[in-house]
């Protein structure tokens, strides 16, 4: 089975399937594939990712793809990235381009829309018919809500998110209690103790009274 802009389309398609299953079955409809072309699709490109003699990156889209028909060239902060695209025929009006970097390493790939065509509404946005890219530039004053979120139906707090303008409040760790502790070792360390002050004390008195000093000191206590 060889890989081309069929087999590409259909890899394309089961990543897609996580997101919009319903829309990539109508497709492989009119495709007129089967699940299984699908699955085998998918390993397939798996494998030549994986491969050491296949080629990686910009080479196995070329590979698969075949010449690029539109090449360019864009800043990318202090470097220079080649743009590849290619036109898919399941994706009508759109490109599916990659920025190759100067060691021809592949940096990013995704659709997009090329320059020229029409704008498109807010009406205009459904599955497959618009772009990150073009989302950003035909609609500029849409913005992220940030209004607080409702909590979750299954009773779960929302994730607090923190106001970098507020400075970073850190507790001090208590301080330890030793306390808690003395009772234990003093109970723990006391026949030792009076053991040592007997003999200290012995030492210093005739030597006939040491034996029952100790014993007396020890059994005693």
């Amino acid at each position: 089975m060889g890989f081309g802009v069929r087999e590409f389309e259909l890899a394309l398609l089961h990543r897609m399937r996580d997101v919009n299953a319903e829309k990539v079955e109508e497709t492989l409809g009119l495709l007129g594939a089967s699940r299984a072309e699908l699955r085998e699709a998918h390993a397939h490109w798996t494998r030549l990712a994986h491969a050491p003699r296949a080629p990686k990156g910009a080479a196995a889209l070329r590979r698969a793809l075949g010449p690029p028909p539109h090449r360019g060239r864009r800043p990318a902060g202090s470097l220079t990235c080649d743009v590849l695209r290619w036109p898919l025929p399941t994706w009508p009006g759109l490109a599916y381009e990659a920025l190759v970097g100067p060691g021809g390493e592949l940096w990013n790939q995704w659709f997009v829309r090329p320059s020229g065509a029409a704008a498109l509404t807010f009406a205009d946005l459904v599955p497959w018919a618009c772009v990150v890219g073009g989302r950003r530039r035909e609609l500029p004053r849409r913005r992220t809500d940030r209004r607080p979120r409702p909590a979750p139906l299954d009773g779960r707090l929302p994730p607090r998110r923190r106001d970098a303008s507020r400075p970073l409040r850190v507790r001090p760790l208590p301080a330890a209690r030793t306390s808690t502790f003395r009772p234990v070792l003093t109970s723990t360390f006391r026949p030792v103790l009076r053991l040592g002050a007997s003999l200290a004390r012995c030492f210093r008195e005739p030597a006939g009274t040491l034996g029952a000093q100790v014993l007396t000191r020890v059994c005693g206590s």
